[in-house]
């Protein structure tokens, strides 16, 4: 949403971030009975579950084979015998090493065998370390996500919470026992934005608390994760699977080939992939210096740095800046280009909201 030169007049406005937190029906979510610990009140998750890990030696992927592998060379060593028996013990262990490995790649593929495998439930999330979060229907996928605690700058209170999607969810204790999403100042009445004096010292350590800083950040994951992520892939381990038999005929060095080869294209592919997202992420808009009122003076801040509840003011530049997030308009007017939103080709003339009743609560989908 450029700002367009034509603006004339300064204008102050406070820094709202969009936020999508329209609460779920509680009914629909305490279906699931097989839940463990708390669930948030949001219709973009549908339940979350409380883990802690296991030890090392304790996961159902890990330890059972060990026992496995061990067991059995003790039985072919010294029941069948090592060298009377070869085929027989190299059958079986690679049997063993088969169904380990399909297991292994159960718990990457699915976060509920993970959780199973490798954690336990935790009922009290100050002593969980891991939840299981799973979204809505056309949300998103189950994502295992660690649990942070952390003190409340305010209140000095513990908080526990956990990031899902961009998105910050911090445990409630003292009233609905449940995990929710942060909420934005949206609520309130427009005499309260127009009376807004800014954020004192208080208030700004717990907005940053809250809030974080006002930036987009797209994470280029590292070439081995990218890797993995694709090596792991159901039809790649097909492949990966058949050329493993193809080994065992007398051609195999056709086999080591075609391995050469598909590993080759999946590390060009996964090249391919962390350009673009290197591209995409020069696409971002760039920090620059914003005008905020803050304890009773104005001062100058990175646009990074803005936070709920801050007043700005906006002036005509000559780099044609967007603005830093979503803002309400308190005095003056502009003109600004909402081509990239709207598709209006037609730069669009913006001034203060006419109000008979400043008590009016400011709803953000109509205003």
């Amino acid at each position: 949403m450029p700002l367009s030169k034509n603006v004339k007049k300064t204008e102050y406005l406070p820094a709202i971030p969009p936020v999508n937190c329209s609460i779920a029906a509680e009914q629909m979510l305490l279906k699931n009975k097989n839940f463990i610990g708390q669930i948030p009140l949001n219709d973009d998750i549908y339940s979350v579950s409380l883990y802690c890990f296991r030890h090392f030696l304790l996961h159902l992927n890990i330890g059972p084979f060990v026992f496995f592998y061990l067991t059995w060379f003790v039985i072919w060593i010294y029941h069948f015998g090592l060298s009377q028996y070869p085929e027989l013990g190299i059958i079986i262990t690679v049997i063993i090493a088969i169904i380990h490995i399909v297991i292994c790649l159960f718990c990457y593929w699915f976060v509920e065998v993970r959780a199973f495998m490798q954690c336990y439930p935790e009922r009290t999330p100050s002593k969980a370390e891991v939840v299981v979060v799973k979204p809505t229907a056309n949300n998103g996928y189950p994502e295992m996500v660690p649990l942070h605690h952390g003190q409340d700058p305010q209140t000095h209170k513990e908080q526990v919470w956990f990031m899902f999607q961009k998105s910050r969810y911090v445990y409630d204790e003292s009233e609905k026992k449940t995990f929710q999403i942060i909420d934005y100042p949206l609520s309130n009445s427009f005499h309260t934005y127009l009376q807004s004096k800014g954020l004192q010292n208080d208030e700004i350590d717990q907005a940053t608390w809250n809030f974080g800083s006002n930036r987009m950040v797209i994470d280029i994951p590292k070439f081995i994760d990218l890797f993995i992520e694709r090596a792991t892939a159901p039809f790649f381990v097909f492949q990966v699977f058949c050329v493993l038999l193809w080994c065992l005929d007398e051609y195999w060095y056709y086999s080591i080939l075609t391995l050469f080869m598909l590993i080759t294209f999946e590390v060009t592919l996964v090249q391919q992939q962390k350009r673009n997202m290197a591209t995409i992420r020069t696409m971002g808009n760039q920090p620059y210096k914003i005008s905020v009122y803050r304890q009773r003076k104005w001062i100058k801040i990175d646009t990074t740095d803005i936070l709920p509840g801050d007043i700005c003011s906006v002036l005509r530049t000559n780099e044609n800046n967007p603005l830093p997030c979503d803002m309400l308009l308190l005095r003056g007017q502009c003109i600004v280009d909402e081509s990239m939103l709207t598709g209006e080709s037609i730069p669009q003339m913006k001034v203060r909201k006419r109000l008979i009743d400043e008590l009016v609560i400011f709803q953000l989908p109509n205003d």
